[in-house]
Formats: structure tokens, C-alpha cells, sequence
């Protein structure tokens, strides 16, 4: 397919999505066979809870629908036990009842069960838990409003509500007791404010009568007492777990149940905080989850410190008659298509030999395929083709030095080229030899190199601690976010706004661990020692200084020895007292080492999950979970069991990242194709990109560019052409050379600033009318060789393989036909030219 129509469909807006005309589809049924009922148990056992109801009824195709505002409920004791039309069950009484559930229409019923205990008992307000969650849902502590640094309108809340007690002064004991006013609930601004019953600057933030005015209103009525419930909340349940959404608009309300550690729960459904992780597929309204495109969606709950999770599904889709088959026993193809048979969509079709021979090369080794190799991929008829040509690539010396480059721009940032020699040998070997990612992080968090040649591994620490200041800072955040996925920089000042466990604790308590390192120069070269003792401090939300205790992000602590003063007896390696060192100082209890025990093994979620994610986004388009650097409970992946398995499979292997990449390139959904067409029950337009439907159009990185220019070009050709010579081994180090110094003028000529090449004007001008760059084309032999052919169409099949490793199109062929026709007395320059137009399109520098 023409690249210019797989950019278009790749731009198309992702509006509701139509299916093709042609499209074979089941027909619908609608006729209701029977009513459900949740929670299929009601127990209402904390005094003042309530339980509401959900009905659903169940259709002869199938499909489900939420039928709670058509049912009416009647209660078997409504003197202990009253239900309310909307299907809200009330405790007046300890009692053991039934909750019949009718529906005229269809002549159906179901009953639930209902026991009520502690009835007599008092309300246990909790300010942090039913008065704050709706302050933050509310946007009231959100950091554009009260929960900005200096607050709004004279009302200083904390950010998403993490320092409830500094809030409930705020609010009930200042501004002269007007913002909350027991003795006359009403006309409290907290209520009059976000109502705009009086002007706010904030503008309206719910209606009188909604859930969150009732829960305000109700705990001002009370009192509005601090409170402090003394049970906790163990965990939290979501109801349904499940749900399919068939048509836009549809709602789905969801009840949050949270279990306590005295063995009670309680319906906290208007409590919960309700999030949609994917609001392109479904939407959080008043409690409800909405239908707003084809997707699926993690929803999260989150209350008293505890989260939940349902998965809803948003299909407007029949179901299908048919699906292309894929090898349900590869963990990466049973989930992907797992998923889009449940979406009901048709994937796109296999990329046909040329577009995926160029993926891989580019992929595995980066750069394009030669025309040989494109055409002996393509011409060969052995059913393990991929599989050898996989492998092939991952035991060649090119994959150890491309993703050598790949795994510096993850370590050290897009900028850091050229690489030191140590660092880069030290990637390039590691690679080379598949020491497993656990070594590797070893190596590079304890950063004492077992012998000279394994230096390199210091340069990750020593670079950032080089920083100063700023280097312990640097450290923690780059640890956290590249090792084990999660940037916790917001927790430096704050709670983590997503994950409530990780108080400002999580960020210092990773600091700790480096807390004690410093730089030290022994006979002229930079290493990295590490003290026995001294602490980190920071300032909690208190204003106070505190010494950081090293605790992991999982909660762990590092457990130390009992305080002691610097003394040489706490070194295994002492420090020196002379000016010119000759040894780094080890302590016998290392901080750094006793982090890498703890995260860095099979067991620990974050590590081997991290590295998994950022493989299969940079084979993939994008990550299991987006951003990469926000793994955690707040923000689940796409594809929860795709992720868990790979990461178990990692481990398992050895944390071999040759095996992890082997895996995600030889699946199906690797391999299909970039284009999306309209037929065969496929979607109209292209569908939501982590659904993983079709493989994505990528810009190639600069790297990948700059190779890939050069083989274009025919430098590489001119090596190969060299073998058979009895000089080869010179001609090719002179070759080798030369290439060095061209791969890194084009890199400098064509870095934009971005891990992706994405030209801006300095790079357009440079391809399109820089003679330098006309010259390199030129010095390649790719022109000059195709110049002296004599047949128009030949020249242009070999310029389409070499550059483009396809055939060229008829009317590709016709228009350059006529080109070359029409510049038969200066032949050799048009050849050239045909060479630059194909070189600096669009298709040669995406990975399509």
C-alpha cells in the first residue's frame, strides 16, 4: 500500500467508529429473558449506612443493560428494612429481610436477601473519608483551585486533600465560622459557593440536591465533626467488575463496596473517588460510567487509602460472524486479538513480506535492509522465514550496537551522544553477551565495577552525581523512572496525587538509599565511594526537618544497623585520610547494595514490569501502560494479563532481553500491517491505537535515520563489494572510518530535539538544499550504479528496494518514467535526483 494512504489513515480522527458496508453481522436480539440483581447479598452492618441496588436485565442475544431507574423495589419489612423507589435500601432496625425487584414490562422479578445489624448505633463521621473525597471530586483541592500553593479566594486547601487535618481547620474553624455554619447548615458557603447560590470564582462545582451537596450538607447537619472512624479499610470492592456498553450514552452506575478490618462494610458509593483511564471509550458521571467510544476502560475507585478496579468495555459493534485465527498459545497474541474479539474488531491483514522484512531490520538492528536482503526475505518460500531472519538479526553484531544506542537514550537522554567509550562498550558488551537486565541494573545502581573493563557501568551514577546539588535530586527521580516505571517527583513536596500509600516518604525514602554517596577520584579517574553513615533530611508537610528512612516504593524498609559514629571499623574498604586517593571506600552496610537486594529480583513488581513496558513500546508504538513512567495502581496497563505474563516470562528467563524482544517480533500482532482498509468486517476508520488493531506508523529515531540514509545511499554495498579482495580488511577499515564520521554529521545535521526524528525548518532545509547532504547521496554509489543501466523501469524497481524495500507501484513507475524521459541529456543527475526524492520522503523515514 502507498505510504501517503497509510499516513492518512493513521491522521483520520478516531470519531465513533462505523463499520464497513460489506461487513457480515450477527442480528440483534432484544428480548429480555431475565433479572439480576447486585450485590446479590445485601448486609448492612455500620449504623447510618445504606445499600443501594442495582438491576440488570439480560437480553436473549446476550447483552446486559442496567434497568435500575425502570424496576420497582418492594421491601419484606419496610418498618426495619424501607427500600427507596431508586432501589436505596435503609437501616432503621436490626432485621433479616427480602428485596423483591419487579419489571412490569417484561413480567420478571429477582429477590436479594437483606440483613440489618448494629441499626441502634451512631453515624461514624470521617472527615478524611466522606468529607474530603468530595472536595477533590468536586476539583475544590485540585491545584487550578483551593489546592493551589497559595490557595483561592482566601481558602488554602491541600492538593487532592492529603493533609485532611490542615483542611478541616481551614474550612470549619476559619474565616470566622462562615464556611461551615452548624447552626444553620444552609447558609454555609461550603455549600452556597460551589452552588453559586453566591458568586464563585471557582464557578459551579455541583447542584443542590446532588450526591456531593447531600454528603456536605448531611455532615454540617451532624455537626461537621473532625471524627476519626478507629476501623480501617482493608479493601475495596467495585460492582460490576464487568460491563459491556453497546451504544453511545449508555450508563453503567457502579457501587463501591469498602470492607473494614473489625469485619463490617459499607456502601461508599457516594464517597469514592471514580476515575476512567480511558475517557476516549468511557467517561465518569455522578457515580456513573458512560459510553463514549469503542474501547475498553480500567475504572478506578479509590477510598480510605484502598482502590478498585472494573473493566468496561465500549462496543457499538454486533457481534461477529467470523475472526482471522491467531496462535492462542503466544502470551502476546492470545491477549491482543483475546481483547479485539471482545471489542468485536477485525484486525488489519499481515504485513506483506517487504513492509515487515523492513520493520524487523530497522527494529532488531537499525537500519534498512539492503536490496539483497529485502529481496532474498521476500523471495523466499520457507515457512520459517521470520523465525530464522529473527534470529539471525539478534545473534549479529548489529543488534548488540543498535540497541546499545536504544538503551543509552533511555539511561542517560536523547542528548547524550556521542557516548563516552567506556559507557558505550560497556552497553555494547552487555548486549552482546545478553547478561540479563538484573546484572545490568546491578552493576549500575552498586556502581563498583568487578574489573577495569566493566568501568563503564559508572558513568549511569557518576554523571548525575557530577550535577552537584542537583545530583542526588537527579538520581531519584531517573532510578525510580527508568528502573521501576513510576515518577514520583510529585512526592518530593506532596502525596502522589494517584497513589495515596505514597506519601512524601516514597520519594525521600528512595533518595535515602543514595543519600550517602559521593564522588572520589582515585589516580585520576572518577568512581563513585558510598559513607557508613549520615542522613538525608527533608522538610515534611509539617515545615519540619526529618532524617528519610530508605523504604522502597512497595513500603519495605532497609533494615540497618543500630546508629554509630564514622568509624574505619564500619569499612570493609576504609576511607583515606591523603590528599591523592588510592582506593573507594566501601562501607560494610551499603545502602545502594541493600536496594538492589530488595528491587532488583523476580519477586519485584516494579522492576520487571518497567523494562518489559518500555520494550514492547518501543517495538510497539506506545506502552502496555502510558505514560511509561506512570506504573502504578492509579493508572492500569491496557492489557493487565499481557503485561503480567511477559514480565513473568522476563524474570523467568533470566531477564534476557534478547528473549523479551524475540517474543514481542515473532507474534502475530507484531507483524501486521500499518495500512488499514475498510473491507472484510474491518471498521471504517482506524481504531484506538492501544487496542494494537493495526501496527503503528513510527518516525524512525535519529539513529535509525542517519544508518538508514547511509545503506540507502550504497555505502554498505561498497563494503560488501570489498570482501573478495585481498585488501578487504583495510578497505573496510577505511570504509568503516568514513562511515563513523558521515553516521555522526548526519545525526548532529538531523537531531531535532526529540527522541524521534521529527524535522523542523534547520532539517528540511538541510535535505532539501544542503550540497553536503546531495554529496553524501552522491559518494554512496547507489546513483552512479543505477545511471549506467539502461532500462528507465530497472532503475527505478533497484532506487524502490534499496531505499524503500518494495516495488515500486505502476503509476510510481509511470511518473518516474516520464521524469527520467524528459532528462534523457542529463541522465546521471536525474538518476540522482530520483534517488534524493525517495531518500527524503515521507515513507523512507517512518517505520511503517
Amino acid at each position: 500500500m502507498h505510504f501517503r494512504a497509510l499516513l492518512l489513515t493513521t491522521l483520520i480522527g478516531l470519531a465513533a467508529p462505523a463499520v464497513a458496508a460489506e461487513a457480515p453481522r450477527a442480528p440483534a436480539a432484544s428480548r429480555l429473558v431475565s433479572l439480576s440483581v447486585l450485590p446479590p447479598e445485601v448486609v448492612i452492618d455500620r449504623p447510618g449506612a445504606t445499600q443501594q441496588l442495582l438491576v440488570f436485565g439480560r437480553r436473549a442475544d446476550g447483552s446486559v443493560q442496567d434497568l435500575t431507574a425502570q424496576a420497582r423495589f418492594v421491601s419484606s419489612a419496610p418498618a426495619s428494612a424501607p427500600v427507596s423507589a431508586a432501589g436505596t435500601i435503609s437501616a432503621l432496625r436490626n432485621a433479616s429481610s427480602r428485596v423483591t425487584v419487579r419489571l412490569a414490562s417484561a413480567q420478571l422479578q429477582a429477590s436479594v436477601p437483606v440483613t440489618i445489624r448494629n441499626a441502634s448505633g451512631f453515624y461514624r463521621w470521617d472527615y478524611a473519608r466522606q468529607v474530603a473525597p468530595v472536595l477533590v471530586r468536586s476539583g475544590c483541592s485540585g491545584s487550578s483551585c483551593h489546592g493551589a500553593t497559595a490557595g483561592r479566594g482566601g481558602l488554602k486547601l491541600s492538593f487532592f486533600g492529603h493533609d485532611p487535618d490542615a483542611d478541616y481547620e481551614a474550612l470549619v474553624r476559619g474565616s470566622g465560622g462562615r464556611r461551615v455554619n452548624r447552626m444553620n447548615p444552609g447558609t454555609s458557603l461550603l455549600l452556597l459557593k460551589p452552588t453559586m447560590a453566591l458568586r464563585h470564582g471557582g464557578g459551579l462545582r455541583f447542584k443542590v440536591g446532588s450526591p456531593e451537596y447531600r454528603s456536605l450538607a448531611r455532615w454540617i447537619a451532624s455537626g461537621a465533626p473532625r471524627g476519626g472512624d478507629p476501623a480501617r479499610v482493608e479493601r475495596l470492592e467495585m460492582l460490576p467488575s464487568e460491563r459491556r456498553l453497546s451504544r453511545p450514552g449508555e450508563r453503567q452506575r457502579l457501587l463501591v463496596t469498602a470492607y473494614y478490618n473489625d469485619g463490617t462494610r459499607e456502601d461508599v458509593s457516594e464517597h469514592a473517588l471514580l476515575e476512567s483511564k480511558n475517557e476516549g471509550a468511557v467517561r465518569v458521571e455522578n457515580g456513573s460510567v458512560v459510553f463514549s467510544g469503542l474501547g475498553e476502560a480500567p475504572v478506578l475507585a479509590r477510598y480510605g487509602g484502598q482502590t478498585a478496579t472494573a473493566s468496561v468495555v465500549a462496543t457499538p459493534l454486533p457481534p461477529l460472524w467470523a475472526f482471522p485465527t491467531y496462535a492462542a498459545a503466544h502470551t502476546v497474541d492470545r491477549e491482543v486479538f483475546g481483547k479485539l474479539r471482545r471489542l468485536r474488531v477485525v484486525p488489519a491483514e499481515p504485513a506483506p513480506d517487504s513492509e515487515l522484512v523492513r520493520r524487523l531490520y530497522l527494529d532488531l538492528v537499525g537500519r534498512i535492509p539492503t536490496a539483497a536482503e529485502a529481496e532474498r526475505y521476500c523471495a523466499s518460500t520457507e515457512p520459517n522465514k521470520r523465525e530464522a531472519l529473527i534470529d539471525a538479526l539478534l545473534d549479529g553484531p548489529e543488534f548488540s550496537k543498535h540497541w546499545r544506542d536504544t538503551l543509552n537514550v533511555l539511561l542517560m537522554g536523547r542528548t547524550a551522544f556521542p557516548m563516552a567509550p567506556a559507557w558505550s562498550g560497556w552497553l555494547e558488551t552487555s548486549l552482546r553477551e545478553d547478561r540479563g537486565w538484573d546484572r545490568m541494573t546491578r552493576e549500575l545502581l552498586l556502581a563498583r565495577p568487578e574489573t577495569p573493563e566493566r568501568n563503564g557501568a559508572l558513568h549511569f551514577l557518576d554523571s548525575r552525581f557530577a550535577q552537584g546539588d542537583t545530583g542526588l535530586d537527579t538520581v531519584t527521580r531517573d532510578v525510580s523512572r527508568i528502573f521501576f516505571g513510576v515518577d514520583i517527583q510529585c512526592a518530593r513536596c506532596h502525596t502522589h496525587p494517584d497513589v495515596a500509600a505514597w506519601q512524601q516518604q516514597a520519594y525521600w525514602g528512595i533518595a535515602a538509599f543514595f543519600g550517602r554517596s559521593y564522588r572520589i577520584q582515585v589516580k585520576g579517574a572518577n568512581y563513585l565511594a558510598e559513607k557508613a553513615t549520615g542522613e538525608v533530611q527533608y522538610f515534611g508537610a509539617d515545615k519540619n526537618s526529618r532524617p528519610a528512612a530508605p523504604v522502597f516504593l512497595t513500603g519495605q524498609k532497609a533494615e540497618e544497623p543500630g546508629p554509630a559514629a564514622e568509624s574505619p571499623d564500619l569499612y570493609a574498604v576504609a576511607p583515606e585520610e591523603a590528599k591523592e586517593k588510592t582506593r573507594v571506600p566501601v562501607p560494610k552496610y551499603s545502602r545502594r547494595q541493600r536496594l538492589v537486594e530488595i528491587a532488583v529480583n523476580p519477586q519485584d513488581p516494579f522492576f520487571k514490569r518497567a523494562v518489559v513496558n518500555w520494550v514492547w513500546a518501543t517495538l510497539m508504538g506506545r506502552g502496555l501502560v502510558e505514560p511509561l513512567d506512570q506504573m502504578h495502581l492509579g493508572n492500569p496497563p491496557s492489557h493487565p494479563a499481557l503485561l503480567d505474563e511477559l514480565s513473568e516470562g522476563f524474570a523467568q528467563g533470566g531477564f534476557s532481553l534478547k528473549k523479551l524482544i524475540r517474543t514481542v517480533v515473532s507474534s502475530q500482532a507484531y507483524a501486521l500491517g500499518s495500512g488499514w482498509s475498510p473491507t472484510g468486517g474491518r471498521l471504517a476508520e482506524r481504531p484506538p491505537a492501544e487496542l494494537y488493531a493495526a501496527a503503528p506508523v513510527r518516525p524512525q529515531s535519529v539513529q535509525q535515520l542517519a544508518n538508514s540514509v547511509l545503506v540507502a545511499a550504497g555505502y554498505r554495498a561498497q563494503v560488501e563489494e570489498t570482501e573478495a579482495s585481498a585488501d578487504a580488511g583495510k578497505i573496510r577499515a577505511r570504509f568503516e572510518t568514513q562511515f563513523t564520521a558521515q553516521l555522526a554529521e548526519i545525526r548532529r545535521r538531523l537531531d531535532s530535539g526529540t527522541d524521534a526524528y521529527q524535522p523542523n525548518v534547520a532539517q528540511a532545509l538541510y535535505l532539501t538544499n544542503s550540497r553536503g547532504f546531495q554529496q553524501l547521496l552522491e559518494q554512496g554509489g547507489l546513483a552512479t550504479r543505477l545511471a549506467k543501466l539502461s532500462d528507465d523501469g530497472e532503475v527505478i524497481r533497484q532506487a524502490y528496494l534499496q531505499i524503500l524495500s518494495r516495488a515500486p507501484e505502476p503509476e510510481e513507475t509511470a511518473t518516474f518514467r516520464r521524469y527520467l524521459a524528459d532528462r534523457k541529456d542529463r541522465r546521471p543527475a536525474a538518476v540522482n535526483q530520483v534517488v534524493w526524492a525517495l531518500v527524503t520522503s515521507a515513507e523512507f523515514r517512518f517505520i511503517h
